[in-house]
């Protein structure tokens, strides 16, 4: 009998987490990207900025990266918009204003941005009029680890990987 007790509840649980897999990815319910986040591989923590926006801290490609919540009113979010930042030397600026550009013109997902003392990648998903499924969300995801790693392995020879967090 115990069996089939153990067989109902391991039922259950899968059962749970595939409905939390159906459930669309919402910014406006900052927990649902958390978890799509871990259920496709990386870690995921769900903290909140100064101004009480939802930010989740998780990894890939060897960095930290950092992802923010925009066009937020109300407690409600639109868009994520996930970042890595490295610091460059003072001399190394207008070079990689040309990497920075060069970048732009062939990757059409994610942004790449230099700065006086910084150059940074970045990547945003609009999450409006309902968010998207799990699936999508997905592939976006992957799509911006795999453009995060192209970046890096291009690159990686001009920038010094210092967190500038």
């Amino acid at each position: 009998m115990n069996w089939y007790r153990t067989f109902f509840i391991s039922s259950m649980v899968a059962l749970s987490a595939q409905a939390a897999l159906c459930e669309n990815i919402d910014a406006g319910k900052p927990s649902t990207i958390v978890s799509a986040i871990q259920e496709i591989g990386y870690k995921a923590k769900l903290s909140k900025d100064k101004e009480g926006r939802p930010t989740i801290d998780t990894a890939m490609n060897g960095s930290n990266i950092s992802i923010e919540f925009e066009n937020c009113t109300k407690n409600l979010c639109r868009t994520i918009y996930a970042y890595d930042i490295w610091t460059i030397k003072e001399d190394q600026y207008s070079s990689m204003r040309s990497v920075v550009d060069d970048w732009n013109e062939k990757v059409y997902f994610s942004k790449a941005n230099a700065l006086e003392k910084y150059i940074s990648i970045s990547y945003s998903i609009d999450l409006s009029q309902g968010g998207m499924s799990y699936e999508l969300f997905k592939s976006n995801y992957e799509r911006w680890s795999l453009e995060h790693s192209l970046f890096i392995d291009k690159f990686q020879h001009k920038i010094d990987k210092m967190s500038a967090k």
